[in-house]
């Protein structure tokens, strides 16, 4: 049983190739968004893994409100659970926050490990997708580290702190930035689309993960509220025509693979 989020793919590429790993390619597998029923503990249940992006060196909030919503662990016998967190480059205290998520639930999380892939985050000064031989370079080592991981997880093994990779200054990203993040970053109030280059197809409507995309009478996207900052829309576009405000103008999409 694996729970997931995605935005642009890189963590559904993840599920994908562990299943393939661990020939469990018929394991029962869920999208998780707002509304996601949530696994109920049974003494059957052997193993959880969750797979998480790493968005502002912390959860989507969209996993945050789906760990919120586990029920208590009144089991005697708990599962091994493990996280795989994707990350364009480290994710400060993320593992940290997952512990104590699940903590707070009584959920004990045996393993945590770190997988670092191509960046898809550009809404900062500085930040943009990858060169393409970069993004290369990141996927043939995030195989060979998806190798081992699949392994250990098949063998019920613990994790430890050389698993993830919290980068330099975890606790200023994930204790100071995230909330300034979180607070003025994510939310949809500054997308916008270029009437001129839009061409009214709707797939940002049909791909958004939560549902939070709609048509207007003529067919312009409009932003509901209730948005995780994926981008998947941003990168999706087939002309380039969703911007997030001025902070994505001049950026380069990924291949939104899912």
């Amino acid at each position: 049983m694996i729970y997931y989020f995605t935005g642009t793919g890189n963590s559904l590429a993840i599920v994908r190739q562990l299943q393939k790993l661990r020939n469990k390619q018929e394991e029962g597998v869920t999208a998780i968004d707002y509304t996601t029923p949530y696994p109920r503990l049974t003494d059957e249940c052997t193993e959880i893994g969750f797979v998480f992006p790493v968005y502002g060196w912390g959860l989507p909030l969209v996993a945050e409100d789906f760990i919120r919503r586990l029920p208590g662990n009144t089991n005697k016998r708990s599962p091994y659970i493990y996280v795989i967190l994707t990350c364009g480059d480290d994710i400060g205290c993320t593992d940290k926050q997952v512990r104590k998520l699940f903590a707070e639930k009584g959920w004990n999380v045996n393993a945590i490990f770190s997988v670092q892939m191509r960046n898809t985050y550009i809404c900062l000064p500085g930040f943009q997708t990858d060169p393409a031989n970069l993004e290369q370079q990141k996927n043939e080592k995030a195989l060979t580290w998806l190798r081992q991981i699949s392994q250990r997880i098949e063998a019920h093994e613990p994790s430890s702190n050389n698993d993830v990779h919290p980068g330099a200054f975890p606790r200023m990203k994930s204790y100071v930035l995230r909330p300034l993040f979180n607070k003025f970053l994510i939310h949809d109030r500054h997308f916008k689309v270029n009437a001129k280059a839009c061409i009214a197809c709707g797939k940002c409507v049909r791909i958004c993960p939560l549902h939070n995309i709609q048509a207007d009478a003529i067919g312009m996207p409009q932003w509901l509220g209730q948005c995780t900052h994926c981008l998947r829309c941003f990168h999706a576009c087939p002309k380039h025509a969703i911007e997030y405000g001025l902070f994505t103008q001049g950026k380069s999409q990924v291949k939104v693979k899912l």
